[in-house]
């Protein structure tokens, strides 16, 4: 449920959706499933403590650079290369799952992380219906811009109380 009740977790994924549709092509599946297979490598080092060196103040922080990050994306609106779009979502993934990883210790690790994965993947559907059904209006650009300033700034406000 975590993807869903927690707000930097949903709007990261929503966004993944939302940018892959813009980006459009192969983007559209190929930069989610990036996010999953980070999110899955993340999750099982934060549920084996592979990466215990830095606090989870730290690993929230990069949280909401992640937010910031894709909402800035989507805000600016312009074309990045298809490699560099699949690094950002695996590496955002990556640091979403760390974090959940976490969170699962002494839990059933392999059950919580299906879950988890199964609630990303809805919202990353969610993400794409959303930029298909606005993507078929004239004013797309604008809401999807408009959109990605409001989660770059969420970012903004969760990285100060990430770093307070």
């Amino acid at each position: 449920m975590h993807p869903w009740a927690g707000w930097d977790h949903w709007l990261a994924m929503f966004t993944v959706g939302w940018w892959a549709y813009r980006m459009g092509g192969r983007a559209r599946l190929w930069l989610p499933g990036c996010f999953l297979a980070g999110m899955m490598l993340g999750c099982f080092a934060g549920n084996q403590q592979l990466i215990g060196v830095f606090s989870s103040a730290f690993w929230e922080g990069l949280v909401a650079l992640t937010i910031l990050l894709l909402g800035g994306l989507l805000w600016l609106d312009r074309p990045i290369s298809f490699r560099t779009a699949s690094l950002l979502a695996l590496a955002a993934g990556f640091t979403h799952g760390h974090v959940h990883g976490v969170e699962a210790i002494g839990l059933y690790g392999v059950e919580f992380t299906c879950g988890v994965l199964a609630a990303t993947a809805a919202l990353h559907g969610l993400g794409l219906v959303v930029g298909y059904c606005l993507g078929q209006r004239r004013s797309a650009a604008q809401l999807a811009r408009c959109y990605g300033m409001s989660v770059g700034l969420t970012g903004v406000f969760f990285l100060l109380l990430a770093m307070w």
